[in-house]
């Protein structure tokens, strides 16, 4: 039977502050001879982002090794990832490879979950800028789009110099949605072709 709400809050405020702590190898003999599904279902938990980042990538590669995922275990899988990044943004590096191939699945419901991680990546390539693009134009994706290349060019994971009208143009038509949310995000990714370059960032290209 699953803890009410109010047990769940009280053990995660006892891990946070140290007075106890998840048997990770318990967690792990448990689930051992568990189904795959099962296994992505446990690396999606709780207990998973509690867990040290050589235990949390033992246990997911093992999860997702061997014969190829099913569309519902990519789906574990890429929440499970969403989970441990948006808990332990600093390990993305480690899974981008996980990531961006999850960001160009198929199935929407993979791509969904793995747009928050990308968004954690501290560099982009030009195919995977390209795709966040291409994801403006589907209505379910286009929010999340615009929160990650938000993050993205923010951060400057990727040159802002590097996209031409075609991309401004389609964030322009963005912001005169008639969803707020939307035009929100429009405004924000307009206000950072604007954005001066730092001092730090010219003497960095320039020394």
């Amino acid at each position: 039977m699953r803890p009410p709400s109010s047990v769940r809050a009280r053990l995660r405020k006892a891990i946070a502050s140290g007075r106890c702590a998840i048997d990770w190898r318990l967690f792990q003999a448990f689930l051992r001879n568990a189904p795959r599904t099962t296994q992505l279902r446990g690396a999606g938990s709780a207990a998973a982002r509690e867990a040290t980042a050589q235990a949390f990538n033992r246990f997911y590669r093992s999860a997702v090794g061997g014969s190829r995922l099913t569309r519902n275990q990519r789906f574990l899988a890429a929440y499970a990832l969403m989970g441990r990044l948006n808990y332990r943004p600093s390990e993305a590096k480690r899974y981008a490879t996980d990531v961006l191939s999850f960001l160009r699945d198929p199935d929407e419901d993979v791509v969904l979950c793995a747009i928050p991680s990308v968004a954690k990546l501290a560099a982009m390539g030009e195919a995977d800028v390209g795709r966040l693009i291409q994801l403006l134009g589907r209505r379910n994706t286009r929010l999340s789009a615009l929160s990650a290349l938000n993050a993205i060019l923010g951060k400057g994971a990727y040159p802002i110099s590097k996209l031409g009208p075609t991309f401004w143009k389609k964030i322009e038509r963005i912001e005169a949605s008639d969803d707020s949310w939307e035009r929100d995000g429009a405004r924000r990714l307009l206000s950072l072709r604007s954005r001066p370059v730092s001092t730090r960032s010219t003497m960095r290209r320039t020394s």
